[in-house]
């Protein structure tokens, strides 16, 4: 692929068939993929101690769901 620029503005992209390439697809936010990352991991871990919690307790938990 070439690039063409006019007056400065943004280079546009062209196939070797001369037709405009697809426009790029926008990446997501690094930010909010490891906010949401971290929040499932707070999830799991809340869920593992209430389980581990249960099991003490004598409530009818399966182990391998603890572990």
């Amino acid at each position: 692929m070439s690039d063409l620029r006019i007056d400065g503005s943004n280079p546009l992209r062209y196939t070797p068939l001369g037709r405009p390439a697809p426009a790029p697809t926008e990446a997501p936010d690094f930010r909010e993929t490891l906010k949401t990352a971290l929040s499932e991991v707070n999830d799991l871990q809340l869920e593992a101690g209430a389980l581990t919690k249960g099991m003490v307790a004598g409530e009818p938990v399966d182990l391998h769901e603890v572990m």
